[in-house]
């Protein structure tokens, strides 16, 4: 590839489908986890969705906070520092209370739930990513190699 910089700019439309084909899987994922409660499917989409949408803005919020935290000054970096962290706790926390608080669950089953739902989560989210870019990657070949044949046939 000629230009990565371009290729990750171009590649940018096609996060959003991935992060709204990753929200259905993981309400996939929590049924046989909350098998127990009686939810529909539903639920656990609107849960996921609007966990997705609270990700979405407190990484938002964290990169305005690094942008802060980067500007050197003495007293303001430090505190930002520590809001960024907290920040990042507060994710998790978030997450495991919207569960504990949605399906009425105790701390203990809500935790380990959480943590399988979380690690399930994790590798299906990581072999995703791996076969987006995988995708991504021999699209962009095949569009150099396009353009490349297209340039030589002139």
């Amino acid at each position: 590839m000629n230009d990565p910089q371009g290729f990750f700019l171009d590649s940018q439309e096609y996060i959003t489908f991935f992060m709204l084909l990753m929200i259905p899987l993981l309400a996939l994922i929590q049924r046989p986890l909350f098998i127990f409660t009686r939810h529909y499917y539903v639920k656990h989409l609107v849960l996921t969705l609007h966990n997705h949408a609270f990700l979405i803005f407190a990484f938002f919020l964290s990169l305005l906070v690094g942008l802060v935290e980067d500007l050197d000054l003495p007293y303001l970096s430090a505190a930002f520092g520590y809001i960024g962290g907290a920040l990042v706790i507060w994710m998790f926390v978030y997450l495991y209370l919207s569960l504990k608080f949605y399906f009425q669950r105790g701390y203990f089953l809500t935790g380990v739930i959480f943590f399988t739902t979380s690690l399930i989560y994790s590798i299906v989210l990581g072999m995703g990513i791996a076969v987006f870019v995988l995708l991504l990657f021999i699209l962009g070949v095949f569009q150099d190699l396009c353009g490349y044949v297209l340039c030589q046939t002139r």
